[in-house]
């Protein structure tokens, strides 16, 4: 029991920093973060080397009690296992960030031969270390552990150096920080400056790799969004493209065209109309951000004159505007009007549009009357353009869309703005 006592009393801080670290691996380890498997082999190493430093103060009476057998062999053998252990841990960090596979082959060859050197130790050769009755003794090669760390530190320093250079300053800062701190604790510990905190500064070690490994996984994700959101503009702006007419638009030119030859005046009426019309369609291709509601129904406007004159067809708009201070994303009531005009047979037509505020939320109704084409119920948008504005008025606006349709009443699209979200995205 003062064995336990003593143990955890002497590694508390140590202990303290890996069970930080595992119960932050543990709470994120839905998250994915990468490489987390190299730090659980990391604490388990640094675990392994608290327990072996523990029992080696013990054997050499740093403590209380006086261990009742001989220290020398125990000794050698533990002091063996720590100084193979101990790169061991920088390796597994270095791992981590090293990007291709035959580096990380090539990064262990110092941890092979850091543990050939003291395991000869074990054979009663001093060429590393040596203990006997007097205590601990350095042999030729008792530094090969520094240098192995060395080397380490000096390939972090190049990774952390690579990093700066690609503009992660980020990455390569929290690098520098575990680079500086292993490297001042392997040169205070050679010159016996400082002794018994190399285990906890590599657990310190572990904790910030876990950060950068944690940041590593932020900025991925965070890219991944951007991407994504990147994404569903372009899908967006390809849904607006959709909704320009190349046939409606040579129609048009050439319907004005005809008309300049018989009525000039009412050729550059169309030709506004016309211009109305390719503005606002090209300027929601550039913003797909929500419009005034009298902007699109300028554009609206527009529409029902040049389909008058290239269809030589008869649209009476009647209009009941009882809210016009709102927004909506761009082409969505042209939409709802082109399907109401298309759903009917060809004559005689009479458009309304509707607005008004009900509950909160501003309400639209596109009618028109006349014999449809395919009777049928409350239903979702049927039409490319109308499916388009349905799926940019949800995602924008948070409204919606429905469609009403009755034999010999006409077709209904009903648009409905929820409230505080007009004119907004």
């Amino acid at each position: 029991m003062n064995i336990l006592y003593l143990y955890f009393s002497s590694s508390f801080i140590t202990l303290m920093l890996l069970s930080t670290v595992l119960v932050m691996m543990l709470v994120n380890r839905k998250l994915n973060i990468p490489a987390t498997q190299m730090l659980y082999a990391a604490i388990v190493v640094i675990l392994v080397i608290s327990v072996l430093d523990f029992f080696d103060n013990y054997c050499a009476g740093e403590y209380e009690l006086i261990p009742s057998f001989d220290t020398v062999w125990p000794r050698t053998v533990t002091e063996t296992l720590i100084y193979t252990l101990r790169p061991l841990v920088i390796l597994a960090e270095l791992l981590i960030i090293l990007p291709k596979r035959q580096y990380r082959l090539l990064c262990a060859v110092p941890a092979v031969i850091n543990a050939a050197v003291y395991s000869t130790a074990l054979y009663g050769s001093g060429i590393a270390f040596s203990v006997d009755e007097n205590g601990w003794h350095r042999g030729a090669l008792g530094l090969c552990v520094y240098a192995v760390q060395i080397a380490y530190i000096i390939v972090l320093l190049l990774c952390s150096v690579h990093y700066f250079g690609r503009g992660n300053r980020k990455q390569g800062a929290i690098i520098m920080l575990i680079l500086l701190t292993a490297a001042a604790v392997a040169v205070m510990e050679y010159k016996d400056i400082l002794k018994g905190y190399t285990t906890i500064v590599s657990a310190m070690c572990v904790l910030f790799y876990y950060f950068y490994l944690a940041f590593i996984h932020q900025q991925s994700m965070q890219e991944t969004i951007e991407k994504k959101e990147l994404d569903i503009l372009d899908q967006e702006l390809t849904l607006l493209r959709g909704q320009i007419d190349p046939d409606f638009i040579a129609d048009s030119l050439k319907s004005i065209r005809s008309l300049a030859r018989a009525d000039k005046k009412a050729s550059a009426a169309a030709i506004d109309s016309f211009s109305v019309y390719l503005r606002t369609h090209m300027n929601a291709i550039r913003n797909s951000q929500p419009i005034s509601f009298n902007a699109e129904l300028e554009c609206v406007n527009a529409y029902l004159s040049l389909l008058q004159i290239r269809d030589r067809i008869t649209v009476e708009l009647v209009t009941d505007l009882r809210a016009t201070d709102f927004s909506l994303p761009p082409l969505t009531l042209e939409a709802a009007v082109t399907y109401c005009i298309d759903s009917v047979q060809s004559g005689a037509q009479r458009l309304s549009v509707c607005t008004s505020e009900e509950d909160d939320c501003t309400k639209i109704v596109v009618s028109c009357a006349g014999m449809i084409n395919k009777p049928s119920a409350v239903c979702v948008p049927s039409s490319n353009a109308l499916e388009n504005a349905c799926r940019r008025l949800e995602n924008q606006c948070g409204g919606t869309l429905t469609v009403a349709s009755e034999a010999g009443a006409g077709t209904t699209v009903t648009i409905v703005i929820p409230p505080e979200k007009d004119g907004t995205l």
